[in-house]
């Protein structure tokens, strides 16, 4: 049993993997959009190293030749013989991949799953059979492969921030967040994007929990009940992202929108 499982960790590189999912986990944490459900982080962690795994097996199923001839590389699973090198393997391996990306679409949306895919494809197609007996360039794409992850990771989240900097819309594809209002998906040919550019608006950001404080507030404190898009002003001020003028000008907000649903709205207020 204990062999069995140390050929499987080794076929699939999941040491490697490992490590490449977890820089997918980093690419969601620097992204300042909107907050996920638990399991989509840990759904897409899953994916990648899933699709990680087939494009490695597929590595060692393809190097086997030249695997054994090298120290290093000679007790691979099918270098040494272990597992033996039938046709069936790469219909295998194309199943892994398959299901990874689309539990990727599921956990992140179409965006992060072609992230993932790009990574698999670099990793099992560029690398290994077009560069590796080519080019001394291979290692070089060898390690982008692995920066997809991180891309995956950012695209699960995508940010409005990101949006004005880039001058472009960018589809929000995971689960909406509490303040769907603002989570993207405008249509093509919005202008919303280029107006904000143009008169120099600064996108902040306020967390999933400051929104949904700032919605019990303004419906227990103010007498208002505010959809989670016209609460983020709201969660700015009491969250500290917006402070005082420094030259004591008033601060407006705008308190925009009440189309909250009402087992939401009971949520929020029995949070």
């Amino acid at each position: 049993m204990r062999a069995t499982i140390g050929m499987a960790i080794s076929l699939l590189k999941l040491r490697i993997g490992v490590a490449i999912a977890a820089s997918a986990l980093a690419g969601i944490a620097v992204a300042d959009g909107p907050g996920l459900a638990w399991w989509q982080p840990l759904g897409l962690a899953l994916a990648i190293l899933g699709a990680s795994g087939a494009a490695g097996a597929f590595n060692h199923y393809y190097e086997r030749d030249l695997d054994r001839l090298m120290e290093r590389t000679c007790r691979r699973p099918f270098a040494s013989g272990a597992f033996v090198a039938s046709p069936w393997w790469p219909p295998a391996f194309l199943a892994l991949l398959a299901i990874s990306l689309g539990l990727a679409t599921l956990c992140g949306g179409h965006v992060a799953a072609s992230y993932v895919f790009l990574g698999a494809f670099t990793y099992g197609i560029v690398y290994t059979v077009w560069l590796k007996r080519r080019s001394t360039w291979n290692i070089v794409v060898g390690g982008l492969a692995g920066s997809f992850a991180v891309l995956a990771g950012a695209a699960a989240a995508p940010s409005p921030r990101a949006a004005v900097a880039l001058n472009r819309l960018l589809r929000q594809t995971s689960v909406l967040p509490v303040a769907d209002g603002l989570a993207g998906n405008l249509e093509p040919g919005a202008v919303t994007v280029g107006i904000a550019l143009g008169h120099g608006v600064e996108v902040l950001t306020v967390s999933e929990a400051d929104i949904r404080s700032a919605m019990a507030f303004a419906a227990t404190k103010m007498g208002f009940v505010l959809e989670g898009a016209g609460a983020v002003g709201v969660a700015a001020l009491r969250a500290g992202v917006v402070g005082p003028d420094p030259e004591h000008r008033p601060t407006v907000v705008l308190l925009t929108g009440r189309n909250v649903a009402p087992g939401l709205l009971s949520e929020v207020l029995r949070a």
